[in-house]
């Protein structure tokens, strides 16, 4: 059975993977069309560049720290530290700190595609949407017990974020809800001012958060007392100050919350002992921020 639900994991994870990589490869085809068929109209375009496939999007999406954050990736590729990419003399460790880890592990894919920022870029998203498909696919399968229940649950869960404007609609044309749903991947204009769905920084730092939220549970539900794995689990939510202030936040108040509620109910000792000595290494790695500060 283990085998066969990770087979059904693999697939699934190949499949997501696919579907939204598929986006930016069309709109990459259309972008050479145009400039082979019509060189003058795509010199006389704004966004004829190789980094603006991106650009234009992201400085009008609501998500504005990701041209931020593919800047700072920038910087790691030229200097292999995060500068600050607007100011040249700021190169002090203040400057570049904040969300390192998740510039650094952006860098680390855009390097997989030969430190081409666009595509590295937009193989990031496909790539963490495969990510959450697995760990949608792990936890629902455990919740489940069945993999005819996980495997559609989470792959609806992926896929949510893209359909549900038009799940929602209340136009009931199946005409016009079916060219709304063709043009979440065929794109009007993509050639000049493609829209990308998916953008990788929220998805990662959310990810990542929510890793920590499993790795909790898992050690809330420990028959015996682990303090290494306590230590490491409350690291990691310390650490979460170098991925992105909100995640950490949020985290910090999630494991405070889930600590303060095991002493409140009934639960069994070695439960409470690892999840407060997670949640006491994440104080322990605030105070030294606060310290450091």
């Amino acid at each position: 059975m283990w085998a066969t639900g990770r087979r059904l994991g693999i697939l699934g994870a190949l499949l997501v993977f696919s579907v939204f990589f598929f986006r930016p490869l069309y709109i990459a085809a259309l972008r050479g069309e145009l400039r082979r068929t019509l060189p003058e109209t795509w010199e006389a375009t704004a966004t004829n560049g190789s980094f603006t496939t991106l650009v234009p999007q992201l400085l009008g999406n609501r998500y504005s720290d990701e041209a931020l954050y593919a800047a700072r990736v920038k910087q790691i590729l030229i200097h292999g530290v995060p500068y600050n990419p607007y100011w040249r003399e700021d190169r002090g460790i203040s400057s570049w700190s904040t969300d390192f880890i998740s510039h650094y592990l952006l860098a680390g894919g855009v390097l997989l595609f030969g430190g081409s920022l666009p595509w590295g870029w937009a193989a990031a998203a496909p790539l963490l949407a495969a990510l959450w498909f697995l760990l949608f696919f792990k936890v629902l399968r455990w919740w489940s017990q069945k993999d005819e229940v996980a495997l559609p649950l989470a792959l609806f869960s992926v896929f949510f974020p893209d359909f549900y404007l038009w799940l929602l609609d209340v136009n009931f044309s199946w005409k016009l809800n079916l060219e709304r749903y063709a043009s979440v991947f065929f794109q009007h204009h993509s050639q000049v001012l493609p829209a990308f769905h998916r953008l990788p920084t929220l998805f990662l730092t959310m990810l990542l958060l929510c890793l920590l939220f499993l790795g909790t549970w898992r050690l809330a539900r420990l028959e015996r007392f682990r303090p290494w794995a306590a230590l490491l689990l409350g690291a990691g939510y310390a650490l979460m100050r170098y991925v992105h202030p909100f995640e950490y936040a949020l985290g910090m108040a999630s494991i405070m919350v889930f600590t303060a509620a095991l002493w409140v109910r009934e639960s069994a000792p070695a439960t409470r002992k690892n999840v407060t000595l997670a949640f006491g290494a994440a104080l322990g790695g605030a105070a030294v921020y606060g310290w450091l500060a």
